[in-house]
């Protein structure tokens, strides 16, 4: 009963099928796509150049991290489905990528 009400379940083995599903959805493809937008035009205003180390919390498949392993030094992804991780990581090469459940463990990292 846990694994249904435990958000930490919900995405466990839909790392092969997340993607398709967000763009064959309308709504979650034009999020996706105004997501990008505000992505590159606001992140660039805020940091003035490169950002120096970059975490996504709960990367999924690397949507977000795609964009933004490409304005860091340093980016970091952290999800607790291996299925979304192994994804991510075919996305983002530049990418270090950690399964992990930070709400539960210590995440050794240095500030980002």
């Amino acid at each position: 009963m846990l694994e249904q009400k435990d958000y930490r379940f919900s995405h466990r083995k839909k790392g092969e099928d997340y993607d398709d599903a967000l763009r064959r959805d309308h709504w979650s493809a034009y999020m996706a796509a105004r997501e990008r937008a505000i992505l590159a035009k606001v992140v660039p205003n805020l940091f003035h150049g490169r950002i120096p180390r970059y975490l996504d919390f709960a990367c999924e498949t690397g949507r977000i991290t795609e964009f933004m392993e490409t304005i860091s030094e340093a980016s970091y992804g952290v999800d607790v489905s291996a299925s979304m991780v192994d994804i991510a990581r075919r996305k983002c090469s530049r990418t270090t990528f950690i399964l992990k459940d930070i709400t539960r463990e210590r995440l050794e990292l240095e500030k980002v």
